[in-house]
């Protein structure tokens, strides 16, 4: 479960896991943690995979993480490019 709920919420809630692959997507991956960050929710953690990007993906994840990651648990991947499918199996 998600330790930074409230131990309350914890026996309510069933932790919900967001699965975010992202590719090459440097100018709306932060919109989208931030989307995640926004919903009320208690009980959720990010799991973002970089699927091998080219551009600045990876650097926004972790310069959002860096600002946000004490809010919820985020688990970041960076790896090789294998598709979406691979991607989200692996998540």
């Amino acid at each position: 479960m998600n330790d930074q709920a409230p131990v309350s919420a914890r026996a309510r809630w069933p932790l919900v896991s967001v699965l975010i692959p992202a590719f090459n997507h440097e100018h709306f991956v932060q919109r989208c943690l931030d989307s995640v960050l926004e919903d009320p929710y208690p009980c959720k953690e990010i799991v973002i995979i970089d699927d091998g990007s080219s551009d600045a993906t990876g650097e926004k994840i972790s310069q959002w993480i860096s600002d946000h990651g004490h809010r919820l648990p985020v688990h970041f991947v960076q790896r090789e490019n294998r598709g979406v499918s691979a991607t989200l199996n692996e998540a």
